[in-house]
């Protein structure tokens, strides 16, 4: 299992220059993914005899480095048996937690995963989710490590758990209904997130909160459990998902060295994995992160957003609604069903390999590009040639001119690298990046290149990450906030993300990580330090 949001939502798709208040949103909240908000990694002072006893006891080898901007992971089974699947989930200090799939050698043995530094931090813990290839049995969890690669210690201290309807803060959180119509109705409940920074816990159907170590029933709860549709979530719950599901979802904790429970993340699911006990059970969700009176430096009140980033199974909207500054917005898919959703893609992708490989056999979820490994075969190339040409046209002296308001970026390309400077109000500032080419794979997921060095290199790689996705790099630069040019016949465009934006409300969806450029996302903010009145969450057509 794994996040999201891989990076949903989380992720390195925020990790570029926004507003600030989207910026503060961006750390807080996880994401794809899968994935998370204002978790404080706890840096392990094992001896190092002690760290070598615990690596010793395990039955597999693994190490993590950090060399020339890049943060690298490596697993392997010490007797040299191939595995089927390895997930790596890791929680930067002040961040949420993010998971994504690791990548095996051609025999399966060795599986490497490697991220840009700046998607962790100085301190961060870690741990794996792995399947023996030919296992049946669900994957075992791995010990929790620091980002030295040591264990952590065997004695977490977890959040306190509050009394039925009780609230950490006495300012008060806000309430949050869920509502289900009678097609394809959530019928169950999880809400997971950080009440307490650093440590993740639950949300009872009474508003109970506890820690993720403590679920001897799991965490979802029907939701014929709460009364008048309506819970009240405490008054910090940052990094935070609800998810609306079929059936519970099953989300066990990681465990540390001497077998007990970590509060430090939670298994998310990872539909690629064969083993992941979530398959055949229909789930979406909403992220978010809430801090009451937190503004300015110190956080956003409350963000959150619906997402497509990594796929979709279940149509929601949300409705957030503040009294005190007049918000009351609603984003998302509304009056289908998932049948007629899922019907409604298949014809507009038509018979598109790449695409069409998208929807699973059951014909109930669409996996996202980034997230399907059956789009690495027919789509592995797809915007190979959108990217060349891009990169033929860009090459000449001031190729490329991207416009930022009063900012600009003009450069060109050479051989594989794009080239550029800064100049605000038409002066240059003496500053200078460069983004590497592209490949599909970094396109369909922005990542790689497109989020790899300085704050400047990556807002410039978040804009070409967008203009590929959205198939308007052949384009002006300067034309790439024009939404009307968006999927157009005739270019190369991520047609998953074209659809969802169709069919959301509005036409703002995040259907892919760097979807908020130019404002096309389906986040909400609000604009003080008030809570909500209250998030409305509907699933069903």
């Amino acid at each position: 299992m794994s996040l999201d949001a891989r990076p949903r939502s989380d992720s390195t798709r925020r990790r570029r220059k926004i507003s600030p208040r989207k910026a503060v949103y961006a750390a807080l909240l996880l994401a794809v993914p899968v994935a998370a908000a204002g978790a404080a990694a706890v840096v392990h002072a094992e001896t190092p005899s002690a760290q070598a006893k615990a690596q010793a006891e395990q039955p597999f080898e693994q190490s993590v480095t950090t060399s020339g901007g890049t943060t690298s992971w490596s697993f392997s089974m010490k007797s040299g048996q191939a595995l089927d699947y390895v997930g790596v989930h890791f929680t930067p200090a002040g961040k949420g937690q993010q998971s994504f799939e690791m990548k095996p050698s051609a025999d399966g043995k060795t599986w490497t995963f490697s991220q840009p530094a700046g998607a962790t931090s100085d301190t961060f813990t870690y741990f794996f989710v792995y399947k023996l290839r030919g296992s049946n049995v669900n994957e075992p969890t791995t010990p929790v490590f620091d980002q030295g690669g040591a264990g952590r210690p065997t004695n977490p201290t977890n959040p306190p758990t509050n009394p039925p309807g009780g609230d950490p803060d006495p300012s008060g959180g806000f309430p949050l209904r869920i509502n289900a119509k009678d097609s394809d109705k959530g019928d169950f409940v999880t809400i997971v997130g950080q009440a307490t920074p650093g440590h993740y816990s639950y949300v009872g159907a009474d508003g109970t909160v506890k820690p993720v170590t403590d679920q001897p029933n799991g965490m979802s709860f029907p939701l014929t459990a709460l009364k008048n549709g309506t819970v009240k979530l405490p008054s910090e719950f940052q990094g935070g998902r609800i998810f609306l599901s079929k059936k519970p979802m099953i989300m066990p904790a990681p465990r540390f060295d001497g077998g007990a429970p970590s509060d430090a993340g939670y298994i998310q699911p990872d539909l690629n994995n064969p083993s992941d006990p979530n398959q055949g059970n229909p789930y979406d969700f909403f992220e978010f992160t809430f801090k009451n009176g937190a503004n300015g430096q110190n956080g956003i009140a409350f963000g959150g957003n619906t997402t497509q980033v990594d796929g979709f199974s279940l149509p929601m909207t949300a409705e957030l609604k503040q009294t005190s500054s007049g918000v009351d917005k609603k984003v998302g898919i509304e009056g289908k069903s998932a049948a007629q959703i899922i019907g409604d893609y298949k014809k507009y992708v038509g018979n598109d390999p790449a695409f069409g490989s998208l929807v699973n056999a059951a014909g109930t979820h669409i996996a996202a590009p980034r997230s399907s490994q059956a789009f690495q075969g027919p789509g592995a190339n797809y915007f190979d040639g959108a990217i060349a040409g891009a990169w033929k046209k860009w090459d000449k002296d001031n190729g490329f001119k991207l416009t930022n308001g009063a900012e600009s970026y003009e450069g060109r390309t050479n051989g594989d690298t794009l080239t550029f400077k800064k100049l605000v109000n038409g002066k240059p500032t003496g500053e200078t990046g460069s983004v590497k080419k592209p490949t599909t794979g970094d396109v369909a997921a922005c990542a790689g290149t497109l989020t790899t060095g300085s704050d400047m290199d990556k807002f410039v790689g978040a804009h070409l990450c967008a203009a590929f996705n959205r198939g308007i790099a052949q384009n002006d630069p300067s034309t790439w906030n024009d939404v009307k040019t968006y999927y157009q016949p005739g270019t190369t465009y991520n047609k998953y993300a074209a659809f969802f934006h169709k069919e959301n409300l509005n036409g703002l969806a995040y259907a892919f990580a760097y979807d908020d450029v130019h404002d096309q996302s389906s986040v909400m903010i609000l604009p003080n330090s008030d809570a909500p009145t209250g998030l409305t969450l509907t699933v069903g057509g």
